[in-house]
């Protein structure tokens, strides 16, 4: 009996405590955080401009913070928790930054903080930032996200960073480790990064986080990770010990199959081998198919429509495929196409080109479909990058213009806009942009486009040169009038190259992305 009295005594007074607890008024946070916020600067070593803040709260709380500046970022939290973990990302560099912390209760009661977080200063090989143009009250909101990589005498040190209006790097990830380009990077569903490098698919979050690192050897990752809305993702590889015949003999080949890789079952669900579909003998816009880089994919669109893939080959052009690697058609000049296969004994590729259609909607005579002119209102995309669709189907291109053509002199770049009528297999040019600047923004090789939510267009002209000086662009435009919103200009400064103008030499701009740190 006594036992019980004892059992019944201690039960009441838990409950009293704890409704005691519940109960408390909180008046000020040192009282909330008895043991005050603990801040750590780059918590897993790759992202140097971010921290973390944590604290244990008596009381669960939900969070926000701003820090300070002439571009600020504030980001919050929805989640009320009294174990606080506050991820701050956008931090100036070289600066003591001032970040305003604000908890709040369930009661919707707030209490205020201000810390500081001192960063170490950037380092001296990343590009000088120019702000050209800029009419903030027209642009798309956010900071600029430039998957960049440093050229360190034959290889990529890859490390995206983001700038924001002013032209101050606010985040970057340092990837060099890693010791191979990583790229391109892309965002999944749950706003972290995925890319890929040589035989891995990785996921980072914005803080440095390394998620996920999937194995995905005898492919190696070249150019194109993405998300498909099932959560899988599709990615441009090479495969090892694959081969083509150049016309005289076998020769290795590369970047010539695409994959689909489930992340919750860790394991490759679909292969796509563009060279059961192509002429892989094709001359093309490169001599390189003699040494086996026939095709050089660089570049994945999926079409949610009807369920396929768009996919850019530098040395081919544009091609649409299904998801049993069906060919739906080529969007490239008509010249030289054959019959597919790795031998060269397949179907006749030819059947699928599509037809292009001047503004009235007449095909145009052989010189345009071969490639050997064009018109005032019409190209073909030349060794072009980043295809992209809009909400009506029409594909947008990064057209770089090597050997438009199939001429060598430096000519042009563009961003472009096609209409593709897949059922009458015909193509008619929309839009376009970069022309009229001729050399200025000639980009040979890399460089973007992107369709922004506030229906402007964004353009990267990422690999430019003139007067010795090595430099990229990032453009937004009002579409489709062309008015110039902004214009950034980054000059690289080559610091851990030979001097030479090589491949892995030289740093480089491969694409941009528009993003908002900021959290409303």
């Amino acid at each position: 009996m006594k036992k019980n009295s004892l059992r019944i005594i201690g039960f009441v007074l838990v409950v009293i405590s704890f409704i005691t607890c519940k109960n408390v008024e909180y008046n000020t946070l040192e009282q909330i955080l008895p043991d005050g916020l603990s801040t750590e600067i780059n918590p897993y070593g790759k992202a140097p401009l971010t921290a973390q803040i944590k604290a244990h709260a008596l009381q669960e709380m939900k969070w926000s913070y701003t820090i300070a500046g002439n571009s600020p970022v504030t980001r919050k939290s929805d989640n009320f928790s009294s174990n606080l973990i506050i991820d701050v990302i956008g931090l100036y560099a070289n600066t003591e930054n001032l970040v305003e912390i604000t908890l709040e209760d369930s009661k919707g009661k707030s209490f205020v903080d201000s810390i500081y977080i001192q960063t170490d200063t950037l380092p001296d090989a990343f590009p000088e930032i120019s702000i050209l143009k800029m009419n903030a009250n027209a642009m798309q909101t956010g900071m600029h996200l430039c998957d960049f990589a440093f050229g360190v005498k034959g290889k990529f040190h890859s490390t995206p960073f983001v700038f924001d209006n002013e032209g101050q790097i606010r985040w970057y990830l340092d990837l060099s480790s890693k010791e191979l380009w990583s790229a391109p990077m892309n965002f999944n569903a749950e706003g972290n990064l995925i890319f890929g490098s040589r035989y891995h698919l990785y996921e980072y979050d914005l803080m440095g986080n390394e998620i996920n690192a999937w194995n995905v050897d005898p492919y190696f990752v070249h150019h194109e990770v993405i998300e498909l809305p099932n959560g899988n993702i599709v990615a441009a590889v090479g495969k090892k010990n694959t081969f083509i015949n150049n016309g005289e003999e076998l020769v290795s080949s590369g970047d010539d199959f695409i994959i689909e890789f489930n992340p919750s079952k860790e394991k490759i669900v679909n292969e796509w081998d563009l060279r059961e579909v192509l002429d892989v003998d094709r001359p093309g816009m490169s001599k390189d198919v003699k040494t086996g880089d026939w095709y050089h994919m660089n570049a994945i669109e999926y079409s949610e429509s009807d369920n396929t893939l768009i996919v850019s080959g530098k040395h081919q052009g544009v091609v649409k495929v299904d998801w049993d690697n069906n060919l739906k058609w080529i969007f490239a000049p008509h010249k030289g196409w054959g019959k597919s296969g790795k031998d060269g004994d397949g179907f006749e590729t030819k059947n699928y080109l599509l037809t292009a259609l001047d503004s009235n909607g007449e095909a145009y005579n052989d010189s345009i479909q071969m490639g050997y002119v064009s018109d005032t209102v019409f190209d073909w995309p030349w060794s072009q990058h980043a295809p992209v669709l809009d909400e009506d189907g029409d594909v947008f291109l990064f057209d770089n213009g090597l050997l438009r053509h199939f001429s060598p002199p430096p000519g042009y770049s563009r961003l472009v806009e096609y209409r593709i009528d897949d059922q009458a297999k015909t193509v008619q040019q929309i839009w376009d942009y970069g022309k009229e600047r001729g050399t200025e923004l000639f980009s040979a090789i890399i460089s973007d486009v992107d369709l922004l939510s506030n229906s402007n267009i964004l353009g990267t002209f990422g690999f430019l040169r003139s007067n010795d000086k090595h430099y990229g662009r990032i453009i937004e435009l009002s579409y489709p009038d062309n008015n110039e919103i902004f214009e950034a200009e980054l000059i690289f400064k080559d610091a851990f190259g030979n001097g030479y103008l090589e491949w892995g030499q030289i740093d480089i701009l491969y694409r941009s992305e528009r993003i908002d740190f900021n959290q409303k």
